[in-house]
């Protein structure tokens, strides 16, 4: 039976069932009124035999049950748990923190941990990043911005603006622009109510566009560099939708559309005329990262056909000609403004592919690894929610990488866990 939204929800989110196989838990979020941003969480639970629900948890997240009878959420990045009777799904106490800074997904809201009877996986917040400038050597060179939560960027064609959407809790990102000649901070564009992320700017450097979190799924979304304009919806529909790139001549915003039976599409719509989406590459495996050549007659993008992600390149406005570029795994792939190379990353490395022209397409010569590259990564490091680097017109390379000199934290691992939460 289905458990459909009720009138002023706006999502249901991580189903967890309970022992019976009947009952099970949810997280519901709803706008708070008068405060739109951020959606209020509740923990509810809801049966398989009945439309019927009952809330047991305010301003909660990714509420799980384990055994031996313990009800685990996250609060305000605090991994808690309860005692939990799952025969009249009711709480026997007062919560606990068992881990504290836990990471989460500002997207989908998903803390990353996991929990069963005798054992307790968490992953600790990664903290804030940087932008950098990096040389060809992969040298430090410049900053962009103070450290912060960015979650992606993407440079002008000219190189000297850089739109990012940033977040400061507990505000969603919202779209920020920053001035790299002038140094310094940078101009919050966006006050919005919806959660952006995926931002890039046009070429002529008028228009700005994302992909924003608000009725369900991810809609394309509208603003420009004037601080104080509002966000506006560009193009909207029943499935999620990534900005990846915009065409050199400004014609084209190309974006990454997910659906259920084809997983990762590539699309593109017309900036200007007709809004009419139209497939530009859809198989039954998952296509993302594309990025437009500067003549745009050719999109680099990312597939995993071959079992894993690979990079390929396909002729634009139509996918006649495709050819492989990687046979090692490769993701992100973005040209040089000469359009002689292709940069991916593998493997924590950034690799450089010589590009040579001729009457019959593109050939593509034998990757060169210049620097690694300490990138910032969250999640898939191939997913597109994310632009991990870009490429300026004078070859500088802009890397998001986490602010400070410490490594990632390992997984906390925590054995007989519930033995911690019994008083002494």
């Amino acid at each position: 039976m289905a458990l459909p939204l009720a009138n002023g929800e706006k999502s249901h989110r991580w189903p967890r069932f309970l022992p019976d196989g009947r009952h099970f838990l949810v997280e519901i979020r709803k706008p708070v009124p008068g405060d739109p941003y951020p959606l209020a969480r509740s923990t509810y639970v809801a049966s398989l035999d009945s439309a019927e629900k009952r809330q047991i948890l305010s301003d909660d997240t990714s509420p799980a049950y384990a055994p031996p009878g313990y009800l685990t959420f996250v609060r305000a990045k605090n991994l808690m748990a309860v005692p939990f009777d799952p025969k009249s799904l009711a709480m026997k106490g007062e919560p606990t923190a068992i881990v504290t800074n836990v990471e989460g997904l500002v997207a989908p809201g998903s803390p990353s941990f996991s929990v069963s009877e005798n054992l307790l996986v968490v992953a600790s917040a990664a903290g804030p990043r940087r932008l950098i400038w990096l040389d060809r050597s992969g040298r430090e060179v410049a900053a962009v911005g103070s450290p912060g939560e960015f979650f992606n960027f993407s440079i002008t064609p000219v190189g000297r603006t850089v739109v990012a959407t940033v977040a400061q809790h507990p505000l969603p990102p919202d779209v920020w622009v920053f001035d790299t000649s002038a140094g310094g901070g940078g101009i919050r564009v966006t006050r919005d109510a919806v959660a952006q992320v995926s931002s890039i700017i046009s070429p002529d450097g008028r228009r700005i566009f994302c992909s924003a979190y608000s009725r369900g799924p991810w809609d394309l979304w509208e603003t420009t560099p004037r601080g104080g304009t509002d966000l506006k919806v560009f193009l909207e529909s029943e499935t999620s939708k990534t900005a990846n790139d915009i065409s050199p001549d400004g014609r084209y915003l190309l974006y990454r559309e997910f659906n259920p039976g084809t997983l990762g599409d590539l699309k593109v719509v017309g900036l200007s005329g007709d809004r009419t989406p139209r497939t530009y590459i859809a198989t039954a495996d998952d296509e993302t990262n594309g990025d437009f050549s500067p003549d745009g007659l050719w999109v680099a993008y990312v597939s995993d056909e071959s079992g894993r992600r690979e990079v390929y390149a396909a002729s634009f406005p139509e996918p006649t000609r495709r050819i492989r570029v990687t046979s090692e795994g490769g993701a992100q792939p973005r040209w040089s403004h000469d359009g002689k190379e292709l940069y991916y990353v593998r493997a924590g490395q950034l690799v450089a592919v010589p590009v040579a022209r001729s009457a019959d397409g593109l050939t593509f010569g034998q990757g060169k690894t210049l620097f690694p590259l300490p990138l910032y990564t969250q999640g898939d490091p191939g997913f597109d929610l994310i632009t991990r680097y870009d490429v300026a017109p004078d070859g500088r390379f802009l890397a998001l990488v986490r602010a400070g000199d410490q490594a990632p934290k390992p997984l906390t691992l925590i054995l007989h866990w519930a033995e911690t939460l019994k008083k002494p």
